[in-house]
């Protein structure tokens, strides 16, 4: 009986988030994403050091601020945090460093929304380092 009740409460509250998002006050929304370490990066140069992404994950909450009826303020906070492996130039001895890499991201602009489930967007995006732990 549980599950079921959970499941009916879980949609009733689904269709007020859902319309809720359809107020011209604004739109708050979450963003989650996450990297495998499949990241799309520049092959390494032969003699030089090489930067591979093994891990990234991100979190954030933005702000859509509608200014008339195609076009929109977008702004909100992101927090990432990357997972990188360095290995050194090929010397007599090769390093490899792993390194933790956390970023605040604070992007300001424009959304232009089209065809009602199509935006474009273009941004000025601040971004502070945290802190970079090697080991």
């Amino acid at each position: 009986m549980k599950p079921k009740l959970f499941i009916l409460f879980a949609i009733a509250l689904l269709s007020v988030f859902t319309k809720a998002q359809t107020a011209e006050k604004g739109k708050i929304g979450l963003t989650y994403s996450f990297n495998g370490g499949t990241t799309v990066m520049q092959p390494a140069l032969e003699g030089s050091a090489s930067h591979d992404v093994t891990d990234a994950t991100a979190i954030g909450i933005i702000y859509l601020k509608p200014l008339n009826n195609w076009l929109e303020l977008e702004t909100g906070i992101t927090y990432s945090l990357c997972k990188i492996t360095t290995t050194s130039a090929p010397t007599p001895e090769v390093n490899t460093y792993k390194s933790n890499l956390s970023l605040i991201d604070i992007p300001v602009g424009l959304r232009a929304v089209f065809l009602k489930y199509f935006f474009v967007n273009g941004a000025l995006l601040l971004d502070a380092g945290l802190m970079n732990n090697s080991s």
